[in-house]
C-alpha cells in the first residue's frame, strides 16, 4: 500500500476501526491530500441525538451526532 500511495494510485481512503487507526488514516489522507471517509463507533443511548452520548467535535465548532449525521464522516470534518 505504501508504494501505491507514493505512486498516486490510491484515490481515497475509507476506514473503520479503533480511534488510533482512524487518526492514522486521517493524518495520512491529509499528508497525501486525498479524500478520506471514516466510520466512527460511539456509544448511542437513544439513537435520536437527544442524549448526546454519541456527540463528536467538528472542526467548524460544536458537535455532530454519530447516530444522526453519521456514522460515516469526512475525516477533515471531525476532531478525533
Amino acid at each position: 500500500m505504501k508504494k501505491d500511495l507514493e505512486e498516486g494510485k490510491i484515490e481515497a481512503i475509507f476506514a473503520c476501526g479503533p480511534l488510533p487507526l482512524l487518526k492514522a488514516a486521517q493524518s495520512l489522507a491529509k499528508e497525501k491530500n486525498i479524500p478520506c471517509q471514516i466510520s466512527l463507533e460511539e456509544k448511542m443511548g437513544c439513537g435520536l441525538g437527544v442524549c448526546l452520548g454519541c456527540a463528536v467535535e467538528v472542526v467548524t465548532g460544536g458537535y455532530e451526532h454519530v447516530c444522526k449525521q453519521g456514522p460515516v464522516f469526512d475525516s477533515n470534518k471531525v476532531i478525533i
